[in-house]
């Protein structure tokens, strides 16, 4: 007769790979409790309001209207849309720009560079 192995078997064991990502609670089941004959929750009724209607043996009155005078409404400052059509009041050139005019004038030949250049050296405040 063979010998037979004196080792206790193992039973199988399959070890899972963490799963990436957050963990989840795990949610014991809980005991089953015996059954209980019990009365259904009661469900509770809705509300319903009712329209209340007005009954009046009067006859309707009737309101004369009384129409006054209204006085036109003060407007604000012109609105930007409007401000557009109309043209703007230009403001006087400042003294160096009429200077620079001048100076460019008298030295056609110049680029506007050089104009600026040499215009600061005779311009005088």
């Amino acid at each position: 007769m063979p010998k037979q192995n004196t080792k206790i078997k193992k039973a199988d064991v399959v070890i899972e790979k963490p799963k990436r990502g957050r963990k989840k609670k795990v949610k014991e089941p809980e005991p089953a409790s015996p059954m209980v004959d019990s009365q259904p929750a009661p469900v509770p009724k809705k509300r319903v309001r009712k329209k209340k209607v007005k009954v009046s043996e009067e006859p309707p009155v009737v309101i004369e209207e009384v129409k006054e005078q209204v006085k036109p409404k003060k407007t604000k400052k012109a609105s930007k849309a409007s401000t557009k059509d109309e043209p703007k009041k230009k403001r006087p050139k400042s003294k160096w720009m009429v200077h620079v005019a001048e100076f460019r004038k008298k030295n056609p030949e110049l680029k506007y560079s050089d104009v600026l250049k040499q215009a600061k050296d005779t311009y005088v405040r």
